[in-house]
Formats: structure tokens, sequence, C-alpha cells
């Protein structure tokens, strides 16, 4: 449901606006199967995610995500520190620190 979030190439100026869409179009599908698995939301995050300059955080956030026990480690944590991870990379304000 709803229009899919833009595709993020790495531009910082748009990040705090990209994860504010991504978190809206979840919100919106949160009774979607596939939305609500940690894992599958930033696996479905990361497709919105490419370009030259997001391949290699792309493909280390994947790597991880590989690492992970689908049947123990599928817990809110995992979405957590993806925004996290992505906070540290792309978004400059940081929330006030």
């Amino acid at each position: 449901m709803g229009q899919l979030p833009f595709v993020f190439d790495g531009d910082r100026t748009k990040a705090d606006d990209f994860i504010d869409k991504v978190k809206g179009y979840l919100l919106l599908n949160q009774d979607v199967n596939r939305f609500n698995s940690p894992i599958k939301k930033v696996a479905f995050t990361l497709t919105l995610i490419k370009g030259t300059d997001t391949t290699g955080w792309t493909r280390d956030i994947q790597t991880w995500l590989e690492g992970l026990n689908p049947a123990m480690d599928n817990v809110p944590v995992v979405w957590e520190q993806f925004l996290i991870e992505f906070a540290n990379q792309y978004q400059d304000s940081q929330q006030g620190q």
C-alpha cells in the first residue's frame, strides 16, 4: 500500500527524508507479513539504497543480515541497529549529538 519511498543514492542532504519515507511506508504496511519482520524491513530498505556511493555500505549491511539466524535473531534490535548504522553513515545531523 502507498507509494514506495524514493531510491536513496547516498546524498546526505536527502538521508533524513529517505528514512522518514521508509518509516512511513513500513508503518502503513505493518500488517503485511514481509514488513513485520525486522530482518525483512532492513532487506527491503536495502533494495531502495543504490548507487556507486552506497555499494560498499549496502554490501556490508547485507553481509551482516546474512549472518543472522532468522529463527533467533529476527528481533526489533536488528531494525534499530540498521537505523543507527544508516545515521552514522549518511545522516549529518545525527539528531543533536
